[in-house]
């Protein structure tokens, strides 16, 4: 039982992250780089608590259960576990404005906390959170003899439950430098260079598509065939999630806004839902290379 682990909220990353080192609270509009925020929190756990790490949770919620890029990214670091709940859109106010929440994120991490200190796998948490509803999984958890942390990100205000703390054996409120510069925004930034700027402005359909094409083999050769199951039983609505990073993922390859721009916009899903029809049967049957027929065409 001489490890520890770190436990991370990556929504309560994004967005005090984004708050903190971008000025942004959307995390659409944010960049993270994983694998060196994971490296980071290892080096600075392993410092503090003087035990190897047995390895990293992070904790995130999926729309209708399909990944995005990012949590397919986060799943192949090394000493990384990722771990879906479910993302939900709900209606809230008279104007229906619609929003997304989490579902069973909260319950996987208590629930691990409690297996990890039942198992007696590791004798230290680190928990990167901020939400109240921990609160249960850390006391039960130290009363199978596990000490929890509790990290947080520095705010201009309080951004991490007050009962939470209070039940934590100790908090560490990490140093802005630690992360900052693993941070930064995404999506069109004016002034910027962008790698597909020319073909862009020769033919922009043609390269919206040629993107988008690239972005689903990306997708498809990380995910699993579950996962692509989803996804194809959901056509032709993309997540909002996996949308929201096709588009802003787009404007930064092309240098280009594409807010208002339905043509092109038209032309980058159609494209996706084409690449993802060339490509998800491979996949599916596991018979050739993914997206082999999809490189021979370019």
């Amino acid at each position: 039982m001489d490890r520890h682990v770190i436990l991370v909220d990556v929504g309560y990353l994004l967005a005090e992250g984004g708050k903190a080192y971008c000025g942004e609270h959307r995390r659409s509009l944010i960049r993270c780089d994983y694998a060196e925020v994971a490296q980071a929190l290892e080096k600075m756990t392993c410092e503090h608590s003087g035990l190897p790490l047995l390895r990293s949770y992070w904790y995130d919620g999926a729309p209708d259960s399909v990944p995005t890029p990012d949590h397919l990214v986060i799943a192949e670091l090394p000493r990384v576990k990722m771990r879906l709940g479910r993302l939900v859109q709900r209606s809230r106010g008279s104007e229906k404005k619609r929003s997304s929440e989490q579902k069973g994120v909260d319950s996987l991490l208590v629930h691990d906390m409690i297996v990890l200190g039942h198992e007696r796998a590791a004798a230290s948490v680190y928990l990167l959170a901020g939400d109240e509803d921990l609160r249960e999984g850390v006391a039960a958890a130290q009363r199978l003899g596990v000490q929890v942390i509790v990290l947080g990100i520095r705010g201009k205000g309080p951004n991490q439950s007050r009962p939470l703390l209070r039940e934590a054996d100790e908090q560490i409120v990490l140093d802005p430098e630690l992360l900052r510069r693993f941070f930064r925004l995404s999506g069109f930034q004016p002034g910027t260079a962008a790698p597909l700027a020319s073909e862009a402005e020769a033919d922009p359909i043609n390269a919206i598509q040629r993107f988008s094409e690239k972005f689903v083999r990306g997708w498809i050769d990380r995910a699993e065939p579950s996962q692509i199951g989803d996804l194809v039983a959901r056509k032709p609505k993309i997540p909002q999630e996996l949308d929201a990073q096709l588009l802003i993922s787009a404007e930064e390859a092309l240098g280009i806004p594409l807010r208002g721009e339905q043509e092109l916009r038209y032309a980058l899903r159609g494209a996706f839902w084409g690449e993802i029809g060339q490509c998800a049967g491979a996949k599916l049957s596991d018979q050739i290379s993914p997206c082999e027929n999809a490189e021979a065409r370019n």
